[in-house]
């Protein structure tokens, strides 16, 4: 029989799998022939409604004049040449961690959400909730060269490269005192 804690897990997993695609703002660069296209036109892409190039296993990471992608191309910019940047999928996949000894008999629990990121030249770093109807908007700029983090054998550290190789730093925030009541609520939870 699986727990509702387990079911919590499970939902909170779900959730930031299925969302862990999309993109938290503007990325810089990479030099990485892989992640970067010439596109001849954006205007396909900035019309009325603003759309984003697929690449398989990428996230779309923003339009550079420049092919180092080094210059982020102006919003208001809805035509013409530019490169586009995609990033590793890994790097904004969400992971989570519940506080140490919860089981599904305990009164409540922390629980901590894990991401990275590329770089520094974010607008903003978080996460978008959503629970019972209500979304909270869990964003800052803090991030974290290495996390302490627990294993089944005790505390570990570790480093930002455990999603991917371009990953360069951690983001975290926590949900803390979620009620035995609420171990069976749907959390939506985005990067």
């Amino acid at each position: 029989m699986i727990s509702r804690l387990q079911k919590l897990i499970a939902v909170l997993l779900i959730a930031a799998l299925a969302v862990s695609c999309l993109p938290a703002a503007a990325f810089a660069a990479k030099k990485d022939a892989a992640a970067t296209e010439a596109v001849s036109d954006i205007s396909q892409y900035r019309g009325e409604t603003y759309t984003a190039p697929t690449k398989e296993n990428y996230i779309f990471g923003g339009w550079y004049t420049d092919a180092e992608l080094t210059q982020p191309l102006k919003e208001d910019v809805k035509s013409g040449a530019a490169y586009a940047k995609f990033v590793d999928a890994a790097v904004l996949t969400v992971k989570l961690q519940l506080k140490a000894g919860t089981t599904a008999d305990s009164e409540s629990t922390d629980l901590r959400l894990i991401t990275t990121v590329d770089n520094l030249y974010y607008k903003n770093i978080g996460f978008k909730m959503t629970a019972n109807g209500a979304t909270k908007d869990m964003s800052s700029r803090t991030v974290y060269k290495t996390i302490t983090a627990r294993n089944g054998e005790g505390q570990i550290d570790l480093q930002p490269t455990a999603f991917s190789p371009e990953s360069q730093y951690f983001h975290t925030c926590s949900i803390v005192n979620i009620s035995n009541a609420k171990f069976n609520d749907v959390i939506e939870i985005v990067p």
